[in-house]
């Protein structure tokens, strides 16, 4: 029996992601409202372990993501049915570092088209996160625009930005950001119950999902009892929930094995192609990269080529 998660549609949460600091780029962790709250926690259901097991080897086996219906999508009417664009304009942004000016950004000028695989790649320390961060209204820049969909996220409260994201993006993380005390099909559940799914609609969505990365049979599971693959992969299937609009993705496999993150990022392509977001991803990973079918490099906070890599991956 799933316990239901005490969440509301009207819920802004926080948790903590990595935005980049003066002095540390990629670093720092900053509390930031996504549309995803840490719940209270709860005594585990009797045919589940309680957290703090011992983690597993990531030994599932995780098949490919195989086509289905378009299914009805009960997000706001401007989300509806379309991917969206995204538009940059002089964008910049600067940081105060023992009291002076750090550019991390500057000038930079992109469009991003909709349904679009887009991976961002540059040295550490080169803005990558930062352009992330900026471009999901994480953050706000110090000069120049971000457009999605002709809309200046800079119009928009903070709160506004919070319910656009939740409605409208999904994100992944290097570092997973699962909530320690649900379970894995309980974290999938969340943005589906913050978004006002039904029950009858949320829960058959979640198992769906978890079922297409490989992990029916890990529904009642912990973050603690699974895998970094296997948490990874509940990520991916938490983001794209409420089959998001556009999709963050920050070094993704950066905590995994080569082998493992392989897997993963196979999952990724594969659900995105079904579930034609816009993706855009961040990584140093120049295999990954390759499957993009657009890279834009940064280098000391600009854009020093973009580039396309003729049909990309679209499987």
């Amino acid at each position: 029996m799933v316990r239901r998660c005490p969440v509301r549609a009207s819920a802004v949460a926080v948790v903590s992601l990595p935005l980049p600091a003066a002095g540390s780029m990629e670093a720092r962790a900053a509390p930031v409202s996504v549309g995803i709250a840490p719940l209270p926690a709860a005594e585990p259901s009797p045919d589940t372990a309680p957290p703090g097991s011992a983690t597993r080897a990531d030994s599932s086996r995780v098949s490919a993501p195989a086509p289905h219906a378009a299914a009805r999508n009960t997000l706001t009417k401007s989300a509806r049915f379309r991917t969206m664009s995204i538009v940059v304009e002089g964008l910049e942004k600067t940081y105060l570092s023992a009291g002076r000016p750090l550019r991390v950004l500057y000038a930079v000028d992109l469009s991003i088209d909709p349904g679009e695989f887009v991976a961002v790649i540059g040295p550490s320390g080169s803005g990558k996160t930062t352009l992330l961060g900026l471009l999901a209204g994480l953050d706000t820049p110090s000069a120049g625009t971000v457009r999605i969909e002709g809309r200046d996220l800079a119009d928009l409260t903070e709160d506004e930005r919070a319910v656009f994201r939740a409605h409208n993006v999904g994100f992944v993380f290097q570092t997973f950001q699962l909530m320690p005390t649900l379970t894995a099909l309980e974290n999938v559940l969340v943005p589906l119950e913050l978004a006002g799914r039904a029950d009858n609609e949320a829960e058959p969505r979640a198992r769906e999902l978890l079922s297409r990365v490989g992990l029916a049979d890990r529904l009642g599971h912990y973050p603690a009892q699974l895998s970094g693959g296997e948490q990874q992969r509940v990520a991916l299937a938490r983001a794209f929930a409420n089959r998001p609009r556009i999709l963050f993705a920050d070094e993704p496999t950066g905590n995994l094995d080569a082998e493992t993150g392989g897997r993963v990022i196979d999952l990724l392509v594969g659900l995105n192609a079904d579930e034609g977001s816009t993706l855009v991803l961040v990584t140093h990973d120049p295999a990954l990269a390759e499957r993009a079918h657009r890279v834009i490099a940064l280098r000391g906070g600009q854009v020093v080529s973009d580039r396309r890599n003729g049909a990309g991956d679209a499987s």
